[in-house]
């Protein structure tokens, strides 16, 4: 019963960051629309391929994974995770330099399917379905005319999985930088 109630409550929240997500998407997609009207699709690519860059998006990832070990049937053992992080760019005053600054901040949401944790009282494997930790990173970033682009900011792990087999148990926050150079052939 508790396993059906945690499903729910994760399909509840997973919908929920999807609606709001996609409302503030199309939202920056209509002032994105105007600000880069007459780019290419080559260049908006360009522009995508930039950690910098100044489009909101969302991306789901899919991660499969496959385990082998020393505990038993370990190498039997599998999972999927569906990776959730929406990017959501903030537009800042340019820097003197002329360059292009942006303030970012990319949450990352993980539902893990069927995330297998080892009962040592049972010498067996459980398979867990649930949200896991939240991972994010907040940062303010610049795009030189140059190409190099250089970023300093926050990263961090949120305490938020919805079963403690999978938990992390720890708020987690440390410091981030970037530095990077893009050249014609990267872009």
């Amino acid at each position: 019963m508790k396993s059906f109630i945690t499903h729910k409550i994760t399909a509840m929240l997973l919908l929920l960051i999807f609606v709001l997500a996609t409302a503030g998407y199309a939202q920056e997609k209509e002032a994105e629309k105007e600000a880069h009207q007459g780019k290419s699709d080559d260049e908006i690519a360009r522009e995508l391929a930039n950690p910098n860059n100044s489009l909101a998006s969302l991306t789901f990832k899919n991660q499969f994974r496959w385990y082998t070990g020393d505990l038993p049937d370990a190498d039997d053992q599998s999972n999927y995770t569906l990776l959730f992080q929406p990017v959501f760019p903030f537009s800042m005053k340019p820097p003197a330099s002329g360059g292009k600054a942006n303030l970012f901040v990319r949450p990352a949401f993980p539902l893990l399917f069927d995330q297998p944790t080892f009962d040592a009282e049972q010498g067996e494997f459980d398979g867990v379905t649930a949200l896991g930790d939240i991972d994010f990173d907040i940062g303010y970033g610049v795009t030189e005319k140059n190409g190099f682009l250089w970023a300093f900011g926050m990263v961090g792990t949120l305490p938020t999985a919805t079963d403690s087999d999978v938990a992390g148990k720890q708020l987690r926050l440390g410091p981030g930088m970037l530095i990077a150079k893009f050249e014609k052939w990267g872009m």
